[in-house]
């Protein structure tokens, strides 16, 4: 969860919007109304007309050095273990057969940024080596809150095969599996730009009191306040844009766990004459 600090970096548009239409409302209601508060009223605000351009995130890795908190990167860890022992005067061959299940997660924080609401509605493009590692995720990553959101998927390992074991020995047979921990910050611009609507409704019994719309730069420009501009700004020569956008940077950190590879892993050893005795003759 993120703290209070990094909470005063996160900008809710939701809210602003509310706050610009309730000023319009104050600036156009009707005499009637003219004792309706904030309170008193409910704003449904249509964001369909408002785009949300994304860059691609800029990874960068987190490692030891960074944070000792960091876990290992690469770890091997045993699914399935079972030994097989020949006591008889020939070689002996053994099914070894299992499945296993295992966890891939992708948690991700978000310490910079905007919302609506309690949701912040950032797209991020999983890393490469995450993809090509088929760990289990998706091409892409959704963060539909403003605190720390984990995703878990579950992956199937198994191995199916004949192990030969030679008279008087024993073989101890593992399935492991290498997994992997990435753990990366990531900084996202983006650009928003298009027309809001909104319908303010009486809270009491739905009626609708008033319509109202305009430009999200506008409204964004005109209703910030001065911490909150410093992380929306609005910008009137952005190449690509004959118009003026609003731009941000999304900052935070994601943690990647999958597992990446499998491995039979087989130790072949001389029994010992205790394991020996029933040894056929």
């Amino acid at each position: 969860m993120a703290s209070n600090g990094e909470r005063k970096n996160m900008v809710d548009l939701q809210r602003i919007v509310q706050e610009w239409a309730y000023k319009f409302f104050k600036r156009n209601r009707k005499w009637k109304h003219k004792f309706l508060k904030e309170k008193d009223l409910d704003f449904d605000i249509d964001w369909s007309h408002v785009h949300f351009i994304h860059s691609e995130p800029d990874y960068t890795r987190i490692t030891k050095e960074d944070d000792p908190q960091c876990p290992p990167a690469h770890n091997l860890s045993t699914l399935f273990k079972t030994v097989f022992e020949n006591k008889t005067k020939g070689p002996q061959n053994y099914s070894f057969k299992t499945e296993r299940t295992t966890s891939s997660s992708c948690a991700v924080e978000v310490q910079k940024g905007v919302t609506k609401g309690v949701e912040a509605s950032l797209t991020l493009k999983t890393p490469c080596e995450v993809v090509e590692a088929h760990g289990g995720f998706k091409m892409e990553t959704t963060v539909n809150t403003a605190e720390s959101e984990t995703v878990v998927n579950e992956m199937t390992w198994g191995v199916d095969s004949q192990i030969m074991v030679e008279s008087g020995h024993k073989t101890t047979a593992k399935l492991q599996v290498e997994e992997v921990c990435q753990k990366d910050t990531y900084v996202v611009h983006s650009v928003i730009h298009g027309q809001i609507k909104v319908v303010i409704r009486k809270r009491k019994d739905n009626s609708i009191v008033l319509n109202a719309g305009g430009s999200i730069v506008k409204i964004i420009e005109d209703t910030t306040n001065d911490a909150e501009k410093k992380v929306v700004k609005v910008d009137r020569s952005l190449k690509d844009y004959p118009h003026p956008v609003v731009t941000y940077e999304s900052h935070g950190k994601s943690t990647f766990r999958f597992g990446a590879e499998q491995s039979i892993d087989l130790v072949e050893e001389k029994l010992q004459p205790e394991e020996d005795r029933d040894k056929q003759q």
